[in-house]
């Protein structure tokens, strides 16, 4: 093992480095300086051992830890740049060697009790900061160091020659108004004499600073006399100061006549509304031109359509679903059709039914009636999308499959703006969609069209996750349990129309049973009969009956889904002597009529509430 040896040598490109101890050689190796192929020896001269082979490194090429018992020490820094302090590993300072970021004034301490050293007092650092060992990052490329310039004491040397602004500050000549450096003093000067000289010609009068100090005896004879015109017209023009900086001397603004006659006219306004609207006009115009003004308002309209309509569009593809467009009663054809239109059309052409229908409330209420096999009402909960703050990242493709589909159910992607509902009310049957078990649905509304789905995959691809939902389309029905005006007269609808269908005939089974037709079964359950039990008069208000035309399939075509549906109890089934059988009836519960019906989706039993005349 390399902890026997007291010494190490490390074979470099060009030289021999060393000598270092054991540790030092440990640390180099979990600061990435030490590679497997890296040579060493305990003499200068070899012979040499590769670093794989001497118990730096594990089968696998990683870096080994220290010994159990070995001691290594860390460091405070001192000299570094920034807030570095420490305590460093030896490694992270072979690190920071190796890039630069150890500068060769720093001070090491590895106890407070011991004296500071510079870091050329230990081994492997120096080493380091000459170049002769260099980092290599796991793709196997050099990690380059960070160098001081070599000009960077040339720029100092020019830094300090520079004079700085105090410096040349105490080199302005204070004369006249306005002080300037004394370089441009001779300019200042040529440009007062050039334009004293025209004095005589320009509409302006030319003050020098230094007369304007003086007894006046310097001002000629025009200068006055067109000082004493301007004075005498009331026009109070003020000195231009701002051309004596840039070394023009102090010249007097222009009068101009329009000017003039703006500030007369504004005098003779008094309203306190006009000097305000005067006041907004000039400062407006004095801020604002209307150029520059109509350029920016279309560069801000430019880039607001650049930017506001991607984002604006992803975030109403984002948009969650409102609850409200999903409350009502929904009817659905799913067969080997496939879509809600071409099933319509078929209604039409070879009288295909309705095969299931979902009723949602806006109390929470929900009713899934299969046209064969069990309804379920229940409970159902708009909960907040959890499957895209899923934390779960693998690096590769992978495929999770959660449910089979059914064979007529279209299978597609779950959109962000799909809404989620969760059912709950059952304990072990889960309730049905178009004959499939479902516990929790993804909802999809456009319009009239309303898409239930039920997960059955999910496709992780590059960290981000993709649902998969099997689909059923629904139509938004205008009949419904909760849409007609009063319960009495929504029983009376459907009495009425039943009551219009045609006489069926009955067959092997129904003339066995002595059933009546549905048509005839309303007239018998609306007139009644009337029977003694425990002592009282009781009203029987029901019928057994049977229908080739009217079964649940119709029932949701024509009148919408059921307030009610759910499998009939045991203790709610009525006595039938020879009648049809009851087992797997479901109860079929409208405004004043209920329906009982087979797992076929056949009629067996109707009741009317109250008597209906």
């Amino acid at each position: 093992m390399i902890v026997a040896m007291t010494s190490f040598y490390i074979k470099t490109d060009l030289a021999v480095a060393g000598p270092f101890t054991g540790i030092e050689v440990r640390e180099a190796t979990l600061a990435g300086i030490v590679r497997p192929g890296t040579l060493l020896s305990h003499g200068s001269e070899g012979p040499w051992v590769a670093a794989a082979g001497a118990g730096l490194f594990c089968d696998k090429g990683n870096a080994l830890p220290h010994p159990a018992g070995s001691r290594v020490p860390t460091y405070q820094t001192r000299g570094m740049p920034g807030a570095f302090m420490g305590p460093f590993k030896l490694r992270e300072l072979i690190g920071f060697a190796c890039q630069g970021m150890l500068p060769p004034g720093t001070e090491l301490q590895s106890d407070p009790s011991r004296p500071w050293i510079p870091i050329t007092g230990t081994g492997i650092l120096p080493a380091c900061l000459r170049g002769d060992l260099v980092r290599i990052d796991e793709g196997g490329k050099l990690v380059l160091r960070t160098l001081v310039p070599k000009d960077l004491s040339e720029w100092r040397e020019r830094l300090k020659s520079l004079i700085s602004p105090i410096e040349r500050a105490k080199q302005i000549q204070a004369k006249g108004a306005t002080a300037a450096p004394l370089a441009d003093s001779a300019n200042r000067e040529a440009v007062k004499s050039s334009v004293k000289s025209k004095s005589s010609s320009a509409p302006c009068v030319i003050a020098n600073d230094a007369d304007d100090v003086g007894s006046g005896a310097a001002i000629d004879d025009d200068s006055g006399a067109a000082e004493s015109s301007v004075k005498s017209s009331g026009a109070s023009v003020g000195l231009n100061r701002r051309n004596e900086a840039f070394g023009f001397g102090a010249m007097r603004a222009p009068a101009q006549e329009k000017e003039l006659a703006r500030d007369v006219q504004r005098r003779r306004r008094v309203g306190v509304f006009s000097r305000l609207r005067d006041s907004v006009h000039v400062r407006i115009g004095q801020l604002v031109r209307p150029r520059v003004a109509v350029k920016l308002v279309v560069a801000m309209v430019v880039l607001a359509c650049v930017i506001g309509l991607p984002v604006g569009y992803s975030a109403y593809k984002r948009m969650p679903l409102p609850r409200q467009s999903v409350v009502g009663n929904w009817v659905g054809v799913v067969n080997e059709v496939g879509t809600v239109e071409q099933a319509s059309t078929m209604n039409d052409a070879n009288g295909t039914k309705p095969t299931f229908g979902v009723s949602l409330s806006e109390t929470g209420t929900c009713v899934l009636v299969n046209a064969t096999g069990t309804s379920w009402t229940g409970k159902y909960s708009w909960t907040d999308r959890q499957d895209e703050r899923s934390g779960f990242r693998p690096d590769d493709e992978l495929v999770i499959r959660y449910d089979d589909a059914e064979p007529h159910h279209r299978e597609s992607t779950v959109e962000p703006s799909d809404g989620y509902l969760k059912l709950g009310g059952f304990v072990k049957s889960p309730p049905r969609l178009d004959g499939h078990p479902v516990r929790d649905l993804f909802v999809r509304c456009d319009g009239e069209r309303l898409s239930l789905g039920y997960p059955v995959s999910a496709r992780w691809v590059d960290g981000r996750r993709e649902l998969t939902a099997a689909w059923v389309d629904a139509n938004r029905n205008r009949f419904g349990a909760g849409e007609t005006a009063g319960g009495d007269r929504s029983a009376r609808e459907i009495v009425r129309h039943l009551e219009s269908l045609p006489e069926e005939l009955p067959r092997g089974e129904e003339i066995a049973s002595a059933v009546l037709p549905i048509a005839k079964a309303i007239g018998e359950a609306k007139s009644g009969h009337e029977f003694e039990l425990s002592g009282r008069k009781v009203r029987w208000n029901a019928c057994f009956t049977f229908s080739y035309l009217v079964d649940v399939g119709y029932l949701l075509e024509q009148f919408g889904v059921p307030a009610q549906a759910r499998a009939v109890r045991e203790f709610e089934k009525p006595l039938s002597y020879g009648g049809p059988s009851l087992d797997g009836t479901v109860w079929l519960r409208y405004d004043g009529i209920d329906f009982m019906a087979n797992p076929d989706g056949r009629i067996v039993f109707l009741a009317i509430g109250d008597p209906i005349r």
